[in-house]
């Protein structure tokens, strides 16, 4: 296994997991963890091609990326494989939406640059599954989407990465995932949680030999 799979994975996976009713559950917790797995190693995939050209270190896309993604959908099973569950929210997100483990709509095909867009408007039912083809699609869309953002937006944040502040980048770059705008400066509601989290992801993925 790829070392940076391996340790983001141990890292996502000791976040606090989606809540499910008691009673019958989708999956077992082994194949939860091989569920998630499968996922993060497409992420860190994506995120070795889509860094150098956005002008990121692969770590700071990878945790950024799955800071978005667990903050969107906490990994959960009705999300990753678009069907519903009992007792649980659901799968499609925002009224339906906004699909896969990233909660991408379909306005992420209107991304002027084709080379950055995340997928084009017949392909966005194709996010959600739980198998292979599917999970990788989802993966590379959701960090081509954080890429662009990161990209544009990387003069407003440069400063703060040179001075390690981590949770500000996390926080502007949150924010331009939901409510982007040409000039990055709108700051919406949670981004700096998901500041905050970012800043606890890329600690943990540079710290060496931790988990």
């Amino acid at each position: 296994m790829h070392p940076l799979v391996a340790k983001a994975a141990a890292i996502v996976l000791a976040l606090p997991k989606a809540w499910f009713p008691d009673g019958e559950r989708p999956e077992t917790p082994i194949e939860r963890e091989q569920r998630i797995v499968g996922f993060v190693t497409e992420v860190i995939a994506a995120a070795e091609d889509i860094a150098p050209k956005a002008g990121y270190e692969v770590d700071e896309i990878a945790a950024l990326s799955l800071t978005f993604a667990y903050s969107e959908s906490a990994f959960a099973w009705e999300v990753h494989a678009g069907q519903p569950w009992p007792g649980r929210p659901p799968p499609l997100g925002d009224r339906g939406r906004a699909r896969c483990l990233f909660q991408l709509q379909r306005s992420a095909a209107l991304v002027p640059r084709d080379e950055w867009r995340p997928f084009e408007p017949d392909e966005w039912r194709r996010l959600s599954g739980l198998d292979h083809a599917a999970t990788r699609f989802c993966a590379q869309a959701g960090v081509r989407a954080v890429g662009w953002h990161a990209l544009r937006c990387k003069h407003k944040v440069d400063r703060a990465r040179s001075v390690g502040d981590h949770s500000w980048v996390g926080m502007v770059l949150a924010s331009q995932y939901h409510r982007p705008d040409a000039r990055c400066e709108n700051l919406s509601r949670g981004s700096g949680r998901r500041g905050d989290l970012y800043k606890h992801l890329l600690y943990r993925l540079r710290k060496p030999g931790g988990k």
